[in-house]
């Protein structure tokens, strides 16, 4: 089975390959939401987090057990690898600086 993913932004930050995820933790990154989606925007305030769902379009292959940082053999369902069979992922993200359609993720 397969289906379309609309992209209705863009994740920014200083990480140009996969990266343990505790270091990435503690850098902001920027999210930049096409403009035609602004009004989805509306009451945001009233959140203090965020899901943000993204398509990690850089992915290629993937392993289906294989060691993982700690090094022992997950399948990679039980864990969250950057290379899935679905390279799909969320994060619950705080938020900050946010301007029009444009807005900063952080822990």
């Amino acid at each position: 089975m397969t289906f379309d993913l609309t992209q209705i932004g863009t994740v920014r930050s200083e990480f140009d390959r996969p990266t343990d995820p505790a270091t990435m933790r503690k850098h902001e990154s920027q999210i930049i939401l096409d403009p035609k989606f602004a009004d989805g925007l509306t009451g945001i305030n009233d959140n203090d987090s965020l899901t943000i769902l993204f398509y990690l379009h850089k992915s290629t292959g993937y392993d289906l057990v294989a060691p993982r940082r700690d090094g022992i053999d997950r399948g990679t369902f039980a864990c969250r690898p950057p290379i899935d069979p679905a390279p799909l992922a969320r994060r619950l993200s705080g938020w900050s600086n946010g301007t029009g359609t444009n807005f900063e993720s952080q822990d």
